[in-house]
């Protein structure tokens, strides 16, 4: 943690081509075909510090594009869940609307503590 944000080193080593093993640009050839990793290499297979850096700036423009389409995307898809929640929760109301009073709405309280007092005798002595 530098400053209180996490740091992941994320480093590379570029070889020079003459240095590594058949098997390895065997490897690189065959998984990187559809990649320009060539050319960031001059004629003697040395690295040119100026095209590994313009190729790993292509490279970080693309990951924070995704990553800007991904948080765009992220953001409407919790907006339209908010909407869609708020929507099914009050299905009738208007916003700033009244709610309008409850009739009878005494009565179906004590009719409630009625049938929990009933409910609460027979428990008790128990009936059924």
């Amino acid at each position: 943690m530098i400053d209180g944000r996490q740091v992941t080193d994320a480093h590379m080593h570029v070889p020079r081509l003459s240095t590594v093993t058949p098997a390895w640009l065997d490897w690189a050839e065959q998984y990187g075909k559809d990649s320009p990793w060539r050319t960031v290499f001059d004629a003697d297979g040395d690295p040119v510090p100026a095209r590994l850096d313009a190729l790993q700036a292509r490279a970080d423009e693309a990951v924070h594009r995704t990553a800007a389409d991904d948080a765009a995307r992220e953001a409407r898809a919790q907006y339209t869940a908010r909407l869609e929640r708020e929507t099914h929760a009050q299905p009738n109301r208007r916003p700033n609307a009244r709610p309008k009073p409850r009739t009878g709405s005494r009565s179906s309280y004590r009719s409630g503590l009625h049938r929990l007092d009933s409910a609460s005798r027979m428990l008790n002595t128990g009936q059924r």
